[in-house]
């Protein structure tokens, strides 16, 4: 480490210290802005050089601080030096937001553990206040790189809800229009503004969120809500181009819902028809065959079920939806005709 390194680290505690007595109502002028700018840019820079040397709660510390030089700068500068302060800003953030879902990971005291989740969220909000001014202004690989953030930062801040099991939390997280609630909060949703938040989508975002979401303790109700949100989501943007991971994500929900919300599992069946049709007209990758023979029978045996409990009407509804994916299945119509003939086997009493 360099001389200058090594004075940035010794000297940015003490001048921390003068920043909290700054922040108690001190009226003199503590720090003049070249020492600011010098505090808050070497602390950054120097805290993102060894973030992968040093242990996570020391460059911690270093960009906490940068945070509070950065609070410290008079509020009437020139906007393309506010500008460049908020990106400087969103990227400490980013780092300190990151640091803490490491800690969070790797931490066996469970309060701590809360703790520093708790704090993922809090930067992730911070972040995402500050995201349109910036991606109005920048261009070309600034901008693809404070859309990357900010999708991974996303994943961040839904991890940490499943830990401290804030269910509620986790659709709106997953919707697209997330950002825009906090940060606009009542404001209109202009075109120009829901253009711009749709050059954050990232499809491979709504893969890492199925998964942390399948794996977490939320309520089934909260799963199978959060899940559709996201098959939505992957559909609209993706349509059938991944449908393999389409169509397991819609064999986990079927799974979920039927004991629970039937209504539900209805309607992913039709979406499972609807997205083994497009490809086919599309041409595309088809719909797993080994897929469409679990929705299948799957569905069959439901619709067995409320045979026995004597629901003839919704029974012949769920025979009705078997026999169609049955059909699609490229086994030259033999799990089809299977399930057609037990269908006809059934003795209904009209």
């Amino acid at each position: 480490m360099h001389l200058k390194e090594v004075a940035v680290v010794v000297v940015t505690p003490k001048a921390a210290a003068q920043v909290r007595l700054a922040r108690r109502g001190s009226k003199e002028k503590l720090f003049s802005m070249a020492e600011l700018d010098w505090f808050s840019r070497n602390s950054y820079n120097l805290a993102l050089k060894y973030c992968t040397v040093w242990e996570p709660s020391q460059t911690l510390g270093l960009l906490q601080t940068c945070l509070k030089f950065i609070d410290l700068y008079p509020p009437d500068l020139g906007s393309s030096v506010i500008a460049d302060l908020s990106l400087r800003r969103m990227f400490c953030d980013f780092l300190v937001g990151s640091l803490l879902l490491v800690l969070a990971r790797t931490c066996d005291d469970v309060k701590d553990q809360l703790r520093y989740y708790l704090g993922v969220r809090k930067y992730a909000v911070d972040f995402q206040s500050l995201l349109h001014e910036q991606l109005s202004r920048l261009e070309g690989g600034a901008k693809i790189d404070l859309q990357r953030k900010y999708s991974t930062f996303r994943a961040f801040e839904v991890e940490a809800a499943v830990h401290l099991k804030a269910w509620t939390d986790l659709e709106p997280l997953v919707k697209v229009a997330r950002f825009w609630e906090i940060s606009l909060k009542s404001s209109v949703l202009t075109a120009a503004i829901l253009q711009e938040c749709q050059t954050c989508e990232d499809p491979e975002l709504y893969g890492i969120l199925a998964n942390i979401l399948l794996c977490s303790e939320a309520p089934t109700e909260t799963k199978i809500i959060t899940l559709q949100q996201i098959i939505n989501e992957t559909w609209r943007l993706q349509g059938s181009s991944d449908i393999e991971k389409l169509s397991r994500w819609i064999r986990c929900l079927v799974q979920l819902a039927i004991p629970s919300d039937p209504e539900i599992a209805e309607h992913l069946l039709d979406q499972a028809v609807t997205v083994a049709s497009d490809a086919k007209t599309q041409k595309s990758k088809p719909y797993p065959p080994l897929e469409l023979e679990w929705l299948a029978t799957t569905t069959f045996n439901r619709a067995v079920d409320l045979y026995c409990a004597g629901q003839d009407p919704v029974c012949r509804r769920w025979a009705d939806r078997a026999l169609e994916i049955a059909a699609m299945n490229p086994d030259g119509g033999a799990l089809h005709n299977t399930l057609q003939t037990k269908y006809l086997g059934l003795i209904w009493d009209n």
